[in-house]
């Protein structure tokens, strides 16, 4: 498989960053496994590491209960002790993860395979997190590698602990990782023996390699790559709407954009239409955010946007706006949409009489900015792995993340504020989804956010990969373990 660059520090209790999940999906477990109703999208629960779990009333209270005989690479067995000790680190990192995971008051081992987490309150995040990556099981015997306290995360760096199916046996930094059976895991194991996950960091070799065969699998290609592939009879282009979000976050404590009828101009200024096709070649969806439709509480219709660029100059010269004020837009090169969105957006608001200068920076300069509120407008991408609505609006909208990478509007109101909270606790999914609905209300008349894409993921292959189905809403879990049963089996596709 060919992918653009090295995919990072690999211990996800470090660092939330999602390209590392590609290796510990296939070599780690976690205590249940994530998949989406194909009608509804709602998240759907199946038994991994825990065979069984369950709740108090009030969903404060939850038993997993292990399966035994799962094991770690090394033939150790996964206990509740072993999960009790992944969440002890995870906590003691007290890094990107822990801030996740921070409603969860304690984790217990009350038996060999039986562990209790209680929460402070009840969570509608909580069983999607517990089935994300960043909540691994990890080995407690990587404690031999720890270095001052460090709970071993820079040996898992390079390294994994896990009980998946794979571990990873070879690693040269910038050129490729080998992932090859785990003797010890518990299942049937797949046909792939091993995979081998080359850094091909020029996109034409990377494309010329999966048309000549030297990879069946190749990721991170741009829209035109996609395209002409799709026309090759030997490849295999799968795509579909996904959790991957592209806004721009309008600061609202400082400079300009803390005037709320300069943000609602910014957002009549820009030509959506534009974008998806002309950026996104039709592989994205107009996203009238902060929900996408099928989440609880979605509500389109409450985010009246339209491309009216004469009221838009208009309001602008009103306010007597001076055409030297600069306002600074910052965006990472993370993205190859990234730069020409932002090209189109500089020209838009251009149009309509604001000086917008263009910062392209690294991603650690620019959360260090996002800390700091030191920009005007910032252009980003979000995932949301989950299909709960709290994976976006209690990040996105909540005042307590303003200075994190979550809040990057820098947005505070109290009623919304206490209509998030109100939503979290809330267990009646009528109620709930009515909640949210009158948060998004107020808070789109703020216009904190300028919501574009909803965007397509995509892979290509070789049409000889037996059986590999991609999942846009999993796309850093390609389930490689299933890869090479025949096509169709109810098992065989990736997830």
């Amino acid at each position: 498989m060919g992918v653009a660059a090295d995919l990072g520090h690999l211990d996800l209790a470090r660092s939330m960053r999602m390209p590392p999940a590609l290796i510990l999906n296939a070599t780690n477990q976690t205590l249940i496994d994530r998949s989406n109703d194909a009608q509804t999208r709602a998240n759907v629960y199946s038994p991994e590491l825990a065979r069984s779990w369950s709740s108090d009333e009030e969903g404060r209270v939850w038993t997993f209960v292990l399966e035994p005989g799962h094991r770690f690479d090394d033939g150790s067995e996964v206990t509740a002790a072993a999960v009790e000790y992944t969440f002890a680190r995870i906590f003691g990192l007290k890094r990107g993860t822990a801030s996740s995971f921070e409603f969860i008051q304690s984790v217990q081992a009350l038996s060999r395979y039986e562990v209790r987490f209680t929460l402070t309150q009840p969570h509608p995040l909580f069983l999607p997190l517990v089935s994300d990556a960043a909540a691994s099981i990890i080995n407690p015997r990587v404690e031999a590698h720890a270095v001052e306290g460090d709970f071993a995360s820079q040996w898992l760096g390079a390294h994994t602990a896990g009980s998946g199916p794979y571990r990873l046996s070879e690693y040269k930094p910038g050129t490729y990782y080998v992932l090859d059976r785990n003797p010890h895991h518990k299942g049937k194991a797949g046909d792939i023996r091993r995979v081998i996950i080359k850094v091909v960091r020029d996109e034409p070799v990377r494309r010329m390699q999966l048309v000549k065969g030297e990879l069946d699998i190749a990721l991170d290609l741009s829209l035109e790559t996609i395209q002409a592939l799709a026309r090759n009879p030997d490849v295999q282009v799968q795509s579909g709407p996904s959790n991957a979000f592209m806004y721009l976050g309008l600061n609202t404590e400082r400079g300009l954009m803390s005037d709320a009828r300069v943000r609602r101009a910014v957002a009549l200024s820009i030509d959506y239409e534009a974008i998806l096709d002309g950026i996104f070649l039709g592989y994205a969806e107009e996203f009238r955010g902060p929900l996408p439709p099928g989440q609880p509480g979605a509500a389109p219709e409450l985010y009246p946007v339209r491309f009216d660029p004469e009221a838009a100059r208009r309001m602008i010269d009103e306010l007597g706006i001076r055409r030297d004020r600069i306002v600074r837009m910052i965006y990472t090169p993370a993205d190859p949409t990234f730069e020409p969105t932002a090209l189109v957006i500089q020209a838009s608001l251009q149009s309509i009489g604001l000086n917008v200068r263009l910062q392209q920076m690294s991603l650690t300069a620019m959360i260090d900015s996002l800390a700091r509120g030191q920009y005007d407008i910032v252009m980003t991408g979000w995932v949301g792995e989950s299909n709960d609505p709290a994976i976006l609006i209690n990040f996105w909208l909540d005042s307590s993340r303003i200075g994190s990478a979550g809040n990057a509007a820098r947005y505070a109101n109290p009623e919304v504020d206490r209509l998030l909270a109100q939503s979290i606790r809330e267990v009646d999914p009528a109620e709930r989804a009515a909640t949210i609905r009158r948060l998004i209300a107020i808070a789109n008349r703020d216009w904190p956010y300028i919501y574009l894409t909803q965007r397509h993921q995509w892979a290509a292959s070789r049409t000889t990969l037996r059986g590999f189905s991609f999942n846009p809403n999993k796309s850093h879990d390609l389930g490689f373990h299933l890869i090479g049963k025949p096509a169709g089996l109810a098992d065989g596709s990736a997830r």
